[in-house]
């Protein structure tokens, strides 16, 4: 039973977003800045958990705090949880007082090192935690005791990482002598001993691919407190005993869901149990939005600042100025100046000084900026991961991220992410439950996005020489979050070389190349791309010529694409991302030949979206080809799976097809 950890943790899920069509992975860019965000948001709930283990079911408090994503193969497996058991009884004034067993058999020996070692995170100001019992039982019914020796207490990894802003500490028992069939046990007693700001609110969730036998959690809490629980799949008994009442949540012989590529995270999909006292969700937003009232501070020097960006621009052009100013100026740094500020933004004139913050620094001087154009701006609370289920009772636990909402325009913002332009939310963010912080709190959902707004165009341009060397240069363009993905991808590396024949690795041809593009950077511009590159006698030449449709340099290239074709059914819904992709191919064969086999022209439209693939050969031998694939949704549901992989295969298909040269004439 994992007490206070990450969603993603407990579930034995990479916490990362899925390579979805509308952008090529570009490793952790993203991920991190999400899991620094939620760093930052969770200041302003100190003292609010207590984290423990790994493979258990799973406990989050406050806005948590996240550990680093595991890699895919990483997932705990092998073994399994046979009992999780948390009391609680809950004070009047929120704090609690209670104990946590968790009891794990390995059962292959890939499970030994996810259950070698239990661990529990508190913050020493304010929690209490004492271990009670720990223990081996090995598989001939030997019982071994773990001592002193293997109980460690060190700063956790969340203080390490964020010095003077996170202060908690790791209690870590390693158990010793494990092989297949040991069971560990281990009892923690745990104290909250003071009120939080939100009260008593809490989150259980199961792992995703651990079984588990039984997990139990029971609250014990006054009759007259105003914690409400609910849950989804579970069980959920309630009694009064005279002044108090007693709920009591159960898991039984629950055996976990396989892992499928893409899915949206375990949270969304697996059981899960809620406590709160927060008695709606707008007072979630309220109470944000008074302890950030002072910090959208306008003096005369962010007035200046203002007016200097915006110039003679009024409006919505004013705000975009802004706004791009902000992404490109401040940055994302997680830096606190010392304990007192823990729980608040720093001060918008702080933050315009020393030019870093964190997600809801970024948010206060944007606001504090647009404030003095007499443009109004709102802070957004909203989950920034791969995860669209809303927790059944409100809680600041549903949020780790800090948005920015323009009512006069009706436009949200991220400007934590210096690639995406003022409008153009990340598709974890996209069509996302929010709370958004003012006087008296509001709920609103963030805009689901069109294909429309993230388009993605590449033209190649192929010359097939008689020795088989095949040459070409490639133009892209990008608007929303493609644009804001290549913008990153190109701004992290110094060589675009590099970036080109790692893009040309991943093509039947291979080869090696260059690109141009515009200043990734520079919102302003629009995004633009080209390429030139180069497959040293790639193709066999003789009276005929076998290929496939050369791609060249290409971010968005079909094995993309193939990555989500399975032969399996769905279970779970599967992220994709809304997108309009149009591919040209002008192909010029050598002299001499001419096209004797190309891909036949393919339509299909269904409830997704449609592909149209188009081949022409013109009167001088020349190919054209042209493909279209346009996704309606950026999330898919297990039941419309085949449709979308019926597009898919299309498209892959097409790409694999073989094209064939005949010779008519001698070299």
């Amino acid at each position: 039973m994992r007490f206070g950890s990450s969603p993603a943790e407990c579930a034995g899920l990479p916490d990362t977003p899925a390579p979805c069509l509308d952008f090529v992975p570009i490793g952790e860019y993203h991920d991190s800045m999400k899991k620094l965000c939620l760093l930052a948001l969770i200041a302003i709930l100190p003292g609010c958990g207590v984290g423990v283990g790994i493979g258990g079911f799973g406990f989050a408090v406050g806005i948590g705090a996240p550990p680093e994503a595991p890699a895919s193969d990483d997932l705990p497996t092998g073994f399994r949880i046979d009992d999780a058991t948390i009391a609680i009884t809950v004070a009047d004034d929120g704090t609690y007082t209670g104990t946590r067993t968790l009891a794990r058999t390995v059962t292959a020996p890939a499970g030994v090192r996810h259950v070698q070692r239990a661990t529990i995170d508190f913050d020493p100001e304010t929690q209490r935690v004492t271990l009670v019992d720990a223990s081996v039982t090995q598989p001939d019914g030997t019982r071994i005791a773990v001592t002193a020796d293997n109980v460690f207490t060190a700063p956790s990894e969340q203080a390490q990482r964020t010095p003077h802003f996170a202060r908690s500490r790791t209690t870590t028992v390693i158990f010793p002598q494990l092989r297949v069939g040991s069971r560990t046990h281990v009892t923690w007693r745990f104290e909250q001993r003071s009120p939080t700001p939100f009260g008593f609110t809490q989150v259980w969730r199961a792992p995703l691919a651990v079984p588990v036998t039984r997990a139990t959690i029971t609250l014990d809490v006054p009759d007259a407190s105003p914690v409400r629980c609910a849950g989804f799949d579970v069980d959920i008994a309630r009694e009064r005993r005279g002044s108090r009442r007693r709920i009591v949540a159960t898991l039984s012989d629950y055996r976990g869901h396989e892992p499928e590529y893409a899915q949206v995270v375990a949270e969304d999909v697996v059981p899960t149990f809620v406590a709160s006292s927060v008695d709606a969700w707008e007072t979630v937003g309220a109470r944000f939005a008074e302890a950030w009232a002072d910090r959208v501070v306008v003096t005369p020097d962010v007035e200046a600042l203002a007016a200097e960006i915006v110039g003679d621009r009024t409006g919505l052009d004013a705000a975009r100025a802004i706004y791009r100013w902000v992404c490109r100026n401040v940055h994302y740094v997680q830096v606190y100046l010392g304990t007192g500020d823990r729980s608040l933004p720093h001060p918008s004139t702080d933050v315009m000084r020393d030019r870093y913050g964190d997600c809801k620094d970024h948010y206060v001087l944007f606001a504090a900026l647009l404030r003095a154009r007499d443009i109004r701006c709102e802070p957004a609370f909203v989950r920034w991961k791969r995860s669209w289920r809303t927790l059944p009772l409100p809680t600041p636990l549903q949020f780790d991220h800090c948005v920015a909402y323009l009512p006069d325009f009706d436009v949200w913002a991220n400007p934590t992410d210096p690639f995406a332009d003022l409008g153009v939310l990340d598709q974890a963010l996209s069509d996302q439950f929010v709370v958004v912080g003012t006087t008296d709190g509001r709920v609103a959902r963030t805009p689901t996005a069109r294909p429309d707004d993230n388009r993605y165009t590449c033209d190649h341009d192929v010359t097939i020489e008689p020795t088989g060397t095949v040459r070409g240069t490639s133009r892209i363009g990008a608007t929303g979050r493609p644009a804001t993905r290549f913008r990153a991808r190109l701004a992290r590396n110094a060589d675009p070389a590099a970036v080109a024949t790692s893009l040309l690795w991943r093509t039947s041809l291979g080869g090696i190349g260059d690109i141009q593009s515009s200043d990734p950077t520079d919102l302003d511009a629009p995004f633009t791309c080209s390429g030139a590159w180069v497959s040293p006698k790639a193709l066999d030449v003789d009276d005929r010529i076998y290929l496939t449709t050369p791609t060249g340099v290409d971010f968005l290239t079909p094995d993309v694409a193939r990555r989500f074709l399975s032969a399996a059914a769905r279970t779970m819904p599967i992220v994709i991302g809304a997108v309009d992709v149009t591919r040209t191919f002008t192909i010029h064969l050598p002299d001499g030949y001419t096209a004797e086999r190309v891909p036949p022209d393919r339509t299909r439209e269904n409830a997704i979206g449609h592909y149209r693939s188009t081949v022409r050969v013109a009167d001088d031998g020349t190919i054209a080809i042209r493909r279209h694939l346009r996704l309606a949704r950026d999330v898919v549901s297990a039941a419309d799976y085949g449709p979308l992989r019926a597009l898919l295969r299309d498209l892959d298909r097409d790409a694999r097809a073989t094209i064939v040269l005949r010779r008519t004439a001698a070299p």
